[in-house]
């Protein structure tokens, strides 16, 4: 369900759960951002770099 992009609450009932302790659990995988708010643009350029790689190499 996460490969085909598919929305928490439906993967939940899908697989007959509750979906409020898989959002929740989602929410706390989240990556936060650094402390120092300096290094943050950084931080959110280098993810966007890592998702655009990732997709390249889904399409190969």
């Amino acid at each position: 369900m996460v490969a085909e992009k598919r929305p928490s609450p439906f993967a939940a009932r899908a697989l007959s759960l509750d979906p409020k302790p898989l959002h929740q659990l989602q929410r706390d995988a989240q990556p936060v951002l650094p402390a120092d708010p300096a290094m943050a643009p950084e931080v959110r350029q280098l993810r966007a770099v890592h998702r655009r790689l990732a997709q390249e190499l889904e399409i190969l």
